[in-house]
């Protein structure tokens, strides 16, 4: 199970526990003997039957106020107590801190279900580029870049994480990685390529973080993405939607706004409800993303076993202008077009440029032909963004 998991299992736990019936109790009347019955009073005969009952005076009443309002409490205790005791300023604790990255030790099986997306989105990094890692983690994006890469600089405030960064750099490049902990202490127009894995969820203001990343990115570098987001669909049931409307995800959506004041505290600030795109959107003018779930299948019976991070989304934003004339054309059909038909595109810019032309004439050629283009043609084996 991974970190996250694990601390809300222990909530849950808490939550069922707190939520679970009283056991009924029973009342035994003591056992009379004969002499016993001969000393009681003789009966009365009442013309109102009296309704007889084997539990104590008034515990059907303290009992319904007790199972309503146990669960109540612990609800608002859990959304009192955890905002406020793991708030911004104890998640600046060493303490925290320390306990946080070793949680994060245990996320192999969710890298695992965003691997093969990872490799498709990094396949875009040329050897000699500068890649920022930002929000480095442990490191997990560093065995995925190419051993070429020109220089790889690991921004990660968490001090803790620090030592696992120097040792994954150091067996994929053969040096020590330089280290800040924050993109502000960077140089502008110093990157090519920024990586960005799980960042933009805790982050307190996406826009100002994603202003830092267009300063520091050189014209034509690329901002590359994977975040976990609110789940997609129509928000809302409505007479024109009802037949085909997914309230599976309607409930998830409703469950991750319920659910983010407790992320927050237990997962270092990370909010389960963010509508990333949109914040990338307002700041890159040219962008492509794909949508996933972690598990892959939506309707897997492990829908839940990451919730409340399932919906996610990769992608790739661009810093204006171009440095060259194929570069889009090379993440539309490198990323975008992954799958079976990965399309072989040169790294050398001119190359790139003649590779463009002549795949744009060879889409030109299929349209006018009256035949699928070429984007049609990939459909069945490749994701498109």
């Amino acid at each position: 199970m991974p970190g996250p998991a694990r601390s809300w299992g222990l909530l849950i736990g808490f939550l069922a526990a707190s939520m679970a019936p009283l056991p009924a109790r029973s009342f035994s009347p003591p056992a009379f003997t004969q002499a016993h019955l001969n000393r009681l009073p003789k009966a009365r005969t009442l013309s109102t039957p009296l309704c007889m009952s084997t539990e104590p005076e008034g515990f059907g009443r303290r009992a319904l106020i007790a199972g309503t309002l146990g669960p109540l409490a612990s609800v608002v205790t859990a959304y009192s107590v955890v905002p406020l005791v793991l708030g911004p300023e104890m998640r600046k604790n060493d303490i925290y801190k320390a306990n946080f990255a070793s949680r994060m030790g245990e996320m192999d099986d969710y890298e695992k279900g965003i691997l093969s997306m990872k490799k498709s989105l990094f396949s875009i990094i040329d050897k000699g580029e500068d890649v920022i890692d930002l929000g480095a983690g442990l490191g997990p994006n560093i065995p995925l870049l190419p051993k070429g890469v020109g220089s790889y600089l690991a921004v990660e405030p968490n001090k803790f994480m620090h030592d696992r960064i120097t040792e994954r750099a150091q067996e994929q490049f053969g040096t020590a990685p330089a280290i800040l902990e924050d993109l502000r202490e960077v140089a502008t127009g110093s990157a090519d390529v920024i990586l960005c894995t799980l960042v933009l969820c805790s982050v307190p203001d996406q826009a100002q973080v994603l202003d830092e990343v267009l300063r520091v990115l050189r014209p034509g570098g690329r901002f590359l993405f994977v975040e976990h987001v609110l789940a997609s669909g129509e928000a809302y049931p409505a007479p024109w939607n009802m037949d085909g409307f997914d309230w599976g995800r309607f409930w998830y959506r409703i469950a991750q706004h319920a659910i983010a004041p407790l992320q927050a505290g237990l997962a270092d600030g990370c909010t389960p409800n963010r509508d990333t795109i949109q914040a990338i959107s307002a700041k890159f003018s040219d962008y492509f993303y794909k949508q996933f779930d972690v598990p892959a299948l939506w309707g897997s019976p492990d829908v839940l076993s990451y919730f409340p991070i399932g919906p996610h989304v990769a992608g790739v934003g661009i810093k204006r202008p171009f440095t060259s004339q194929g570069q889009l054309a090379r993440i539309q059909f490198g990323f975008c077009a992954s799958g079976e038909n990965v399309l072989e595109i040169p790294s050398d810019e001119v190359e790139q440029g003649k590779w463009a032309i002549a795949k744009q004439a060879e889409l030109g050629q299929r349209s006018a032909e009256g035949r699928a283009d070429l984007r049609e043609a990939l459909r069945g084996a490749a994701t498109w963004c």
